[in-house]
């Protein structure tokens, strides 16, 4: 009589397709999250109240990676913002600039982990 072979189970398509959406907002979350926090630790406006840097938020993290809708933003909400930005540089753009090349990173460790298999 021969032996079995495991049994070995794979996810459905939806898994994949899930795994793949999650991993894509942990990512992207996790990027924008730090451009925020880099706006508002490297500016160069002389900081009075805090306000400007308090507002300075992820607004949203919304769609899904798989139908070509994940999307974010940050922005300072404060309504002089766009003032400070045209007069001591744009602090937000800085933020973006400085953390380039680090989503790619981010991208590939959260597929990585959300797709290790321990066959």
């Amino acid at each position: 009589m021969a032996t079995p072979l495991p049994t070995i189970e794979i996810p459905s398509i939806d898994g994949w397709v899930r795994a793949f959406d999650q991993a894509m907002e942990r990512a992207i979350r996790d990027h924008v999250d730090a451009v925020a926090a880099r706006a508002r630790a490297e500016h160069n406006y002389q900081n009075r109240t805090g306000d400007l840097e308090a507002s300075t938020q992820v607004t949203h993290v919304s769609g899904r990676a798989s139908d070509d809708t994940l999307e974010a933003g940050v922005e300072a909400s404060m309504h002089y913002a766009s003032n400070a930005a045209y007069w001591k540089g744009d602090f937000m753009q800085a933020a973006v600039d400085a953390e380039d090349g680090a989503l790619e990173a981010k991208i590939e460790a959260e597929l990585a982990s959300a797709f290790a298999m321990d066959w």
